[in-house]
């Protein structure tokens, strides 16, 4: 068998097995997650209330002590 283009002849070689398939080169690089510092405001949200609340507690209770004092 020939292959011929334009009178010309072309060299080739009998395929026997398909060529496995490459894998193709990862361009994108991984990605580091960002994960914000202790301090950062929405992950103390919820410790502020508590502390909020802990400090209106504490208020309340040094209030109630002084009227006791002072009666």
């Amino acid at each position: 068998m020939y292959i011929t283009y334009n009178g010309v002849r072309f060299k080739y070689k009998k395929i026997t097995a398909r060529p496995l398939k490459e894998k193709p080169k990862s361009v994108l690089k991984l990605r580091k997650l960002y994960r914000p510092s202790p301090e950062y405001p929405w992950r103390n949200a919820s410790n502020n209330r508590l502390m909020l609340e802990k400090a209106h507690l504490q208020k309340k209770k040094v209030n109630e002590e002084l009227i006791l004092t002072k009666v």
